[in-house]
């Protein structure tokens, strides 16, 4: 007995489910007029003057105008791939190492982070302290600073031979020994905390916050088998020199 199967040709109807792509946060529309505001106060001198006995200069002249900076350090790039700054004369304590003159950036420190969530540039960067004059200053972060010189390179220690100060008004950051230092001997200065990441004075917390990523706190002891690997490559390298 041979069945006769009968092939019923079913046609379904396939729904086609819409995706839903989830759209990238709006990043806040540009507004010049808050741009200004938060950029003015990288151009404001604590001190000028007009220059109405030079016509042919049409800006304010900053007084005092500094033309030259003293440096008895130099930067030394070290066999291990490490850096450091070594006086170039013995100097006594109180005496002074260095003078740095540095560049006031329009970007806030808070604000770079967002935009650029950059874990070097935080480490080398330097900010200034907030002021009363600064436009939203605690909930942008004050303005970065650039510094020239070796400013960017002295080591941070618990226990320094060197301390700095910021002369605002001719954008200067200067180094003083704290006590006698040789010709050749480390300079080094005292860290802002042990969470702070470098001299911009934010912690490793609040850059998490800010740019949500993570990033190591200094001296914890974190780091990678790779970069054991390449510390110990190095060693070997310079043993065998």
């Amino acid at each position: 007995m041979t069945e006769t199967v009968e092939n019923t040709e079913t046609v379904e109807e396939t729904k086609v489910e819409e995706t839903k792509v989830e759209e990238a946060p709006k990043a806040d529309p540009f507004d010049p007029r808050e741009w200004a505001r938060k950029t003015a106060s990288a151009y404001r001198y604590e001190t000028m003057v007009e220059n109405t006995h030079l016509p042919e200069v049409s800006r304010p002249q900053v007084i005092p105008m500094k033309q030259t900076f003293e440096c008895n350090s130099k930067f030394v790039n070290n066999t291990n791939g490490s850096y450091d700054v070594v006086a170039v004369n013995d100097i006594e304590g109180g005496g002074l190492i260095e003078e740095c003159h540095y560049w006031v950036l329009e970007s806030r420190l808070k604000d770079f982070i967002k935009g650029t969530k950059d874990k070097i540039a935080i480490r080398v960067l330097w900010a200034l302290p907030c002021k009363e004059n600064t436009y939203r200053c605690e909930e942008d972060g004050p303005h970065l600073i650039l510094p020239k010189g070796n400013a960017m390179a002295y080591r941070t220690v618990d226990n320094p031979n060197a301390y700095y100060t910021i002369d605002e008004v001719t954008r200067t950051i200067r180094f003083y020994a704290l006590r006698p230092i040789a010709a050749g001997e480390s300079i080094t200065i005292k860290s802002l905390g042990q969470e702070v990441l470098g001299h911009s004075g934010i912690t490793a917390t609040e850059f998490r916050e800010i740019s949500g990523m993570n990033m190591a706190i200094p001296g914890t002891g974190g780091g990678c088998s790779s970069c054991q690997q390449n510390r110990q490559f190095r060693n070997r390298t310079v043993e065998g020199q």
